[in-house]
């Protein structure tokens, strides 16, 4: 079997495979989009479940410190803290503290809190919609 050269038939494949989804029925929608891979595509093209993972525990000095990593592919912005999953009951942050895109060995982040806390809040940079999530205990 003879080696094809270069990957131009991988880029014919795709685009006929993408021509044909549209024809074929199913009980799953689907929508067909024009691929776009740069990263001002990212405000309308996002990953629907946010990928931020936080952890808890306390230190040697018997403070509280959040340890928090950013999967998603845009900046997020932390807002505040709570021990329910309702913003009512939200300890804001002074300024809200920047966490950048994911990239592949950075550190997670650190924050130390006065208070006890099982949900972080923020606002990813693309969709700027108030999200939360549960901080696990390590």
């Amino acid at each position: 079997m003879k080696a094809e050269k270069g990957v131009g038939y991988l880029i014919d494949n795709a685009k006929a495979i993408r021509e044909l989804l549209p024809s074929y029925t199913s009980n799953h929608e689907f929508l067909v989009k024009p691929v776009k891979y740069d990263y001002a595509s990212i405000g309308i093209n996002y990953f629907p479940s946010i990928g931020i993972k936080a952890n808890k525990h306390i230190n040697n000095k018997n403070e509280l410190v959040l340890k928090i990593k950013n999967f998603h592919l845009d900046t997020v912005y932390l807002v505040g803290y709570s021990t329910d999953s309702k913003n009512n009951t939200l300890v804001k942050f002074k300024d809200s503290i920047l966490i950048t895109p994911f990239q592949t060995r950075e550190d997670a982040s650190e924050i130390k809190i006065n208070g006890d806390a099982d949900f972080i809040f923020f606002k990813p940079q693309n969709t700027k919609k108030l999200e939360f999530i549960n901080i696990v205990e390590k």
